[in-house]
């Protein structure tokens, strides 16, 4: 979650699928991240015996069988700035998560990590659509990814679904676009089915 990341900097941003060596790293990285929306909500979320917040598809990331879910780590210089959870749902890319650490916000690094996201999954030739939720109460977030050129496709009563085109950049509403395109053929209920349930 970036809420604001107006003002861009000269910085090199690298996103690398994470090892497993950085599994404590990402855990710990996880639990501010869930902590924090549920703060957003108003929530206390609940804590396991060492002190994380659950999240039943995390090992799951790591795991040879599962090869549809990629562990991505937000770099800047040698320093680890967030994550992004990439998830492959069979017809289309959908971020299931995304963090940068609040001492590195405002400074463009979401952004950068985002243009990154979206030429691995052009590169991968595989999906038109690459997929962002956000919760209702999530302003910022919801501002941020529309900031990236995703447009907001369908609400629930709990998240907000937005998508990107990977082929035609998100740049034109989604009635105006060719009917190849991602937004225009994939329905809401598809994307909404897909969304990753933390608990």
């Amino acid at each position: 979650m970036e809420p604001d990341d107006r003002h861009e900097e000269k910085i090199e941003v690298r996103l690398e699928p994470a090892p497993a060596s950085l599994k404590p790293i990402f855990r710990t990285l996880l639990t501010q991240y869930l902590a924090e929306l549920a703060s957003i909500q108003g929530q206390t979320p609940p804590r396991d015996e060492r002190g994380q917040v659950p999240y039943r598809w995390f090992e799951v990331y790591w795991q040879d069988f599962e090869p549809e879910r990629i562990p991505f780590g937000l770099w800047l210089a040698e320093d680890l700035a967030g994550f992004c959870l990439l998830r492959d749902t069979g017809d289309h890319w959908q971020v299931a998560e995304f963090f940068v650490l609040p001492a590195y916000r405002h400074r463009g690094i979401g952004a950068r990590a985002v243009a990154l996201l979206k030429e691995f999954c052009r590169r991968s030739r595989k999906y038109n659509i690459l997929e962002a939720n956000t919760l209702l109460a999530n302003n910022g977030a919801l501002a941020f990814w529309h900031s990236q050129g995703f447009v907001t496709v369908s609400e629930s009563p709990e998240r907000m679904i937005n998508v990107f085109c990977l082929n035609c950049g998100g740049s034109q509403p989604a009635s105006a676009r060719p009917s190849r395109c991602g937004p225009r053929r994939l329905s809401a209920a598809a994307l909404d089915q897909s969304a990753e349930d933390p608990a």
